[in-house]
This record gives C-alpha cells, structure tokens and sequence, in this order.
C-alpha cells in the first residue's frame, strides 16, 4: 500500500444512460458486478454490449493522497508516447459538419482576426 492511501468501499447505480461506462472513484481494487466487463486502452472499463442501460455495481478502490510528494514520478510525469496519442486524439468528423459551419458563418471574419 501506498504512504498515505486509504480505502473506500461504495455502490454505484446506474439507470437509462446512453453509455457503456463504468465509473469509479481513485484506483478499484475489487469489483463486484453482473455483467461482463471490457477493460478498454487506455485503462477505461465499460460494460459488455447491450449490459449498459442499467448497471449496479459495488467496488473497493484505493484513494492515494493528493498531496504530491507523496506521489511517485510516475504521477507526476508528462503523458507522453502512444499514450499521449491516444488521448489527444480528435475522432473522425462527418465531412459535413464543416460545410455546415461554412453555411451558418460565411465571410463573417474570425474574431481573432478582428483583434489583430
């Protein structure tokens, strides 16, 4: 165990969402849940398919402490390589969205242009 890091233990209930993600508080140690769960890249976890609509689950997570000298390097280093990749990643856009912006904002000049 960490210096300083302590342990909760909750239950989490989640009813009609549009989402297949599960949400936890600091680092889950323990899960308990009735479903099938993904660990996706990038450490997220979801639901299996279809699993997601309504979700109850318990879980017993370590809190590390947010005073950082406590921390490892590893906390407080950069996000860098393919990690830092994946999550500044934008996702595709439909080639009409920016038609779209062109249609409703025209030859109105950028508001960045105009303070220049």
């Amino acid at each position: 165990m960490r210096p300083g890091a302590r342990h909760i233990s909750y239950e989490v209930y989640l009813n009609d969402i549009a989402s297949d993600a599960l949400f936890f508080a600091g680092t889950p140690e323990f899960l308990r849940i009735d479903s099938t769960v993904i660990r996706r890249a990038g450490g997220n976890y979801s639901v299996g398919f279809g699993d997601g609509r309504n979700v109850s689950y318990q879980v017993y997570s370590r809190l590390d402490p947010a005073n950082s000298e406590n921390l490892t390097d590893d906390y407080l280093a950069p996000l860098i390589g393919p990690l830092r990749k994946e999550y500044l990643q934008i996702p595709p856009m439909d080639p009409r969205v920016s038609e779209l912006a062109q249609t409703i904002v025209g030859a109105e000049p950028s508001p960045a242009i105009e303070a220049a």
